[in-house]
């Protein structure tokens, strides 16, 4: 059964016949729900693609993007991608050396 949108209710019983995951918040507002088989049909994002993805940052370093980004004139997000994909490049062509420790890894 193909999932659409529509009335709560509709949205219940359509959940009934094709149990999934939890609804997210966007699925719950908007009444979208997308099955498996729905998903399979979308198109793999290309390598190039932005998507969101969130790192902890410390505040002094918050600071410091918003501040070189404004002097800049650009968007903080393209400052942070231009560094970031900067900082890759030379720690891959080995310009760059990460100043890492060996640590012990403690499983249980």
């Amino acid at each position: 059964m193909p999932i659409r949108k529509g009335k709560t209710a509709d949205l219940k019983e359509q959940l009934k016949s094709n149990p999934a995951e939890p609804l997210s918040w966007k699925q719950t507002i908007t009444g979208e729900v997308k099955t498996p088989e729905l998903l399979a049909q979308e198109p793999e994002p290309s390598g190039n693609q932005l998507k969101h993805k969130t790192f902890l940052l410390s505040g002094d370093l918050i600071k410091q993007v918003a501040e070189i980004a404004d002097q800049e004139k650009v968007g903080q997000s393209e400052l942070v991608r231009y560094v970031l994909k900067l900082g890759l490049d030379q720690i891959a062509s080995g310009k760059h050396k990460l100043p890492t420790e060996e640590r012990r890894r403690i499983t249980r």
